[in-house]
């Protein structure tokens, strides 16, 4: 994960021997919940009034708003793509 020109720029790559890995990180006002597998990496926004954030996850960039959920197809053979788009709560 780095800070790109106004955006949080995901290169997702799982470390040997682990099969996922999730953290949280604020950003721009925004709780973000961070959950990478072996062929998905999931944004999760929290709840909250703050503007959209804008992130790139391989060559896909997007916005994501307060209460939204993103999820990218990722891994081996793929290039990364906005496979799911979800908002409000967990599923």
């Amino acid at each position: 994960m780095a800070l790109g020109d106004d955006e949080l720029v995901f290169a997702p790559q799982l470390p040997p021997n682990l099969t996922r890995v999730g953290f949280q990180i604020r950003y721009r006002g925004h709780l973000v919940d961070v959950m990478l597998r072996d062929r998905s990496l999931e944004l999760r926004v929290h709840a909250g009034s703050a503007p959209a954030i804008h992130v790139r996850v391989g060559a896909v960039a997007v916005p994501l708003s307060a209460g939204q959920t993103k999820t990218f197809a990722i891994g081996p053979g793929t290039s990364a793509r906005d496979a799911t788009n979800r908002e409000g709560g967990l599923d």
